[in-house]
């Protein structure tokens, strides 16, 4: 067992700890922590750090008995045992770094911010030559220690830095790319701090941190101090596999898949939309009302009491929207007019207002109120200003465009900069016989996420014989047909779907108005957000850039579609 694995498995017992619970706390597997503790594998400096900070222990202790000290530092210590802790302090420092004169004053700020920063206890502590070579020392001499003990070379990147007359700077760099021309164990630091026309090759595949712009100079520091830091910024094993400095697996620690490589966000907003369109304001209350004698809880005898009040009133014939509930009706529309629809049908008399917040005291009522707004949903849907139909066998309940009145292929206009979006289209065999339609669709539930209601778009693809309602296509065709388009479809895809939805729900206005019963239910069209407070630096798309360049239509070459519809009715026989 090696001095590090002896320490670990001290540290741990000390703590009453079992395998699974350090590995577990460390964030590795229990297979790889018993191979650390019999020394069959050497940790990372990130991982050490780690350890030393969960078991509360001298970083530098255990850097020094796994042997991640620089040689140099070693033979010292080694020498003098009794002053190993002050021999380390004296000699290693966590970043040297590399500079023009001309950057000094850039450089001496850096080096205060860094020095202001504890991590493990400790400040960070920098090389800068100015404050380390003491008149009558050696410059050649200080330099060559501090790139051969320091943990990190950062290295001040502007054009002055690679138009050194003494080759100072260039020797640094080249020095400390020596140990690790690679890269893999992250070393070799690159800090931009001015566009730079020329970067010489060896450094171009190296991850750079961005101090070009002064606004951004803190989050920039803080993804150098990560780095400094030990935290996983490079990559760290996941679900318990080792991947070493090398970038390859360890074979001793190959227990599952492969572990994906892991990397920390940087501290910047990032904004993600969503499918979900936020509901402004919805029904303030319900109706309730016990129904009237002779009348059963049954909601088509309910609707024909409705129709020849309805008629007797001399208004059109139509079937408001309302749920049952333990003899009583429940709805939107007020209940206790005494020459309303629901007067033969319900005791007028007897019907209470419930505020909605009171409702939603239980889940029974919560999943009353959700139905009856998706039944207004589906009324809005229908209206003749939307035109949206459903299967009557369709249990999903998604509304989608049927082909126009004289049969012909559906196109609906939502953009003036683009083409009309075809929304039910038909294909045809060379005989021009339809073989099938196929239409956009959308399930389009709400739903209800913690105090908030927000309306849910799905996008889809629904496929007929003919293009009605009555004419939905299943079985295996189906889904061949649907990969054609579903596959081929992405995050960017998705987000075109919803707000093509929400203008058609919206008829081109800025919000969704849903009559419901006497009230209103007002959704956004704006589709909801995530604002995360990490992220990727200079990684940000304008998403309504790209959604604007989205296709609007997907279609394939109908002799491709046709041929793989062939190839899934022979699959089916």
């Amino acid at each position: 067992m090696s001095p590090f694995g002896q320490r670990i498995r001290d540290l741990r017992q000390g703590r009453s700890l079992s395998l699974r619970q350090a590995a577990s706390e460390l964030r590795i597997s229990h297979p790889y922590l018993v191979q650390l503790e019999q020394g069959v594998e050497t940790p990372s400096e990130e991982l050490i750090r780690r350890m030393s900070a969960f078991f509360e222990v001298d970083a530098n202790e255990l850097l020094f008995s796994a042997r991640k000290i620089d040689q140099t530092i070693q033979n010292v210590a080694t020498s003098f045992p009794d002053q190993t802790a002050q021999t380390l302090q004296n000699f290693r420092r966590d970043v040297f770094i590399s500079h023009r004169s001309t950057d000094k004053a850039w450089v001496r700020y850096l080096a205060e911010q860094l020095e202001m920063v504890n991590v493990g206890g400790n400040p960070i502590r920098t090389w800068v030559d100015e404050a380390e070579i003491r008149p009558g020392q050696s410059i050649t001499g200080e330099v060559n220690k501090a790139l051969e003990t320091s943990r990190f070379v950062a290295l001040v990147l502007t054009p002055d830095y690679f138009r050194s007359p003494s080759g100072w700077t260039d020797a640094e760099w080249q020095a400390a790319l020596f140990k690790d021309p690679a890269g893999r164990q992250g070393r070799v630091i690159p800090l931009l701090v001015k566009d730079c026309p020329y970067v010489p090759a060896l450094l171009r595949h190296l991850n750079m941190i961005d101090f070009r712009d002064k606004r951004e100079f803190q989050p920039a520091l803080t993804r150098l101090v990560s780095t400094i830091a030990g935290e996983p910024s490079r990559t760290s094993a996941a679900r318990g596999q080792l991947i070493t400095e090398s970038g390859t697996i360890a074979q001793a620690s190959i227990v599952a898949d492969r572990a994906p490589v892991q990397s920390n966000p940087d501290p910047t907003d990032e904004i993600l939309p969503c499918n979900l369109l936020p509901v402004i304001s919805a029904p303030e209350f319900v109706w309730v009302a016990p129904l009237a004698k002779g009348i059963a809880s049954d909601k088509m005898q309910i609707k024909e009491e409705i129709h020849k009040q309805l008629n007797a009133l001399g208004e059109p014939i139509y079937s408001p929207v309302f749920a049952l509930n333990s003899g009583n009706v429940i709805s939107f529309h007020d209940l206790s007019a005494e020459e309303g629809p629901f007067s033969m049908a319900v005791r007028s008399r007897e019907t209470r207002r419930v505020p909605v917040a009171s409702y939603l005291a239980t889940p029974d009522t919560q999943r009353l109120f959700v139905n009856l707004l998706n039944m207004h949903i589906g009324r809005h849907c229908y209206s003749s200003r939307v035109g949206l139909v459903t299967a009557p066998d369709d249990h999903r309940r998604r509304y989608f465009f049927p082909v126009d009145e004289e049969g012909r292929d559906k196109q609906f206009r939502w953009r003036r900069s683009a083409r009309p979006r075809t929304v039910a289209k038909q294909y045809r065999d060379r005989e021009g016989q339809i073989i099938f339609c196929r239409h956009l669709a959308a399930e389009l539930p709400i739903a209800r996420l913690g105090n908030r209601l927000f309306l849910k778009i799905i996008p889809t693809w629904l496929f007929t014989t003919d293009g009605r309602a009555n004419s939905l296509m299943k079985g295996k065709r189906v889904g061949v047909l649907a990969m054609r388009w579903l596959g081929r479809e992405r995050n960017v895809q998705i987000l075109y779907h919803t707000r093509f939805w929400a203008y058609v729900l919206s008829q081109g206005r800025s919000v969704i108005n849903v009559h419901a019963g006497d009230q209103s239910l007002l959704i956004d069209t704006q589709p909801a957000f995530v604002r995360l407070r990490f992220g990727i630096n200079d990684d940000h798309l304008n998403l309504e850039h790209m959604v604007q360049q989205v296709a609007d239509d997907f279609d394939w070459n109908e002799e491709e579609v046709l041929a793989q519809l062939a190839r899934g009715g022979e699959d089916e026989r």
